[in-house]
């Protein structure tokens, strides 16, 4: 498998889904990556968003609108939390 010619979605479905010497397994490792790496960048958005702010007033620019990744990594952890942890 080419996976460099692989879409971002192609690419994960493979990692869910593709061959893996340790089976479904595979899939929690992924899921577990996504949900650790969602944490983290939300428990880090205060200064991430300080950070942005003082930049900003700086006059240095991000290619990524520091705010909105905020906003989709909360969104992200939400549908997360809405699928493998319902109460909370």
């Amino acid at each position: 498998m080419n996976y460099e010619k692989l879409t971002n979605t192609e690419f994960i479905n493979e990692l869910m889904e593709g061959y893996n010497p340790h089976g479904i397994l595979s899939q929690m490792v992924v899921i577990q990556a996504l949900e650790k790496g969602l944490r983290f960048m939300a428990e880090g958005k205060e200064e991430l968003l300080a950070q942005h702010e003082q930049d900003e007033q700086d006059g240095n620019v991000s290619l990524i609108h520091i705010p909105s990744w905020v906003e989709c990594t909360d969104d992200l952890l939400n549908k997360f939390n809405t699928k493998y942890n319902p109460s909370k």
